[in-house]
């Protein structure tokens, strides 16, 4: 997934560095496809795929507000989940969104600790994971009540809000998304 990011990031800026104008999506078709001639989907087919859903998700989200956004990545969130044949809780991606930051904060203090930790005597990167570990365990006891089992008709009904489906479609397309979901 890294080397799909870093590919994606200097094709980016190569467009813009020699001022090709040529089109997000097409820079990262064109991103997945190199990354498959060099063989990376045969090394990790699920990291590919994924890592093709979400980095395609954010491009094609874009120009979407931020509730948009969110119900975008929701919708892929579902999609994976039910790949899976997992549960979904509805809260996760608002934690996920706070844990992320402290995420990387760690990682990089972490790699600090490694650089430091010959002359600081004292172990606190231990400090720093036993608290991470706390807040993770604390935020999946809080968004437990909001487990829900990802199915057709909720994928449908955020596609048809996300997409501005009117009111009077939007009876027709529930039956058709529920009597989808009996269906899988």
């Amino acid at each position: 997934s890294l080397k799909r990011l870093a590919l994606l990031r200097l094709l980016n800026l190569l467009n813009w560095k020699f001022k090709f104008h040529i089109r997000d999506e097409w820079i990262f078709l064109a991103t997945f496809f190199i990354s498959f001639l060099l063989g990376h989907f045969a090394l990790a087919p699920l990291s590919f795929i994924l890592s093709f859903l979400f980095i395609g998700g954010f491009i094609a989200s874009k120009t979407y507000s931020k509730k948009e956004f969110t119900l975008f990545i929701l919708s892929t969130h579902i999609i994976i989940a039910m790949y899976f044949h997992k549960s979904y809780f509805l809260l996760s991606i608002f934690t996920s969104l706070l844990l992320i930051p402290l995420t990387t904060l760690l990682i990089v203090l972490g790699y600090f600790y490694l650089l430091t930790y010959q002359w600081v005597k004292i172990n606190w990167i231990e400090i720093l994971i036993h608290e991470f570990l706390f807040i993770i365990k604390m935020t999946s006891k809080l968004i437990n009540f909001s487990e829900i089992t990802p199915s057709f008709a909720w994928l449908f009904l955020i596609w048809m809000i996300l997409f501005k489906v009117r009111a009077r479609y939007f009876l027709p397309l529930s039956i058709v998304s529920i009597a989808a979901n009996v269906c899988w």
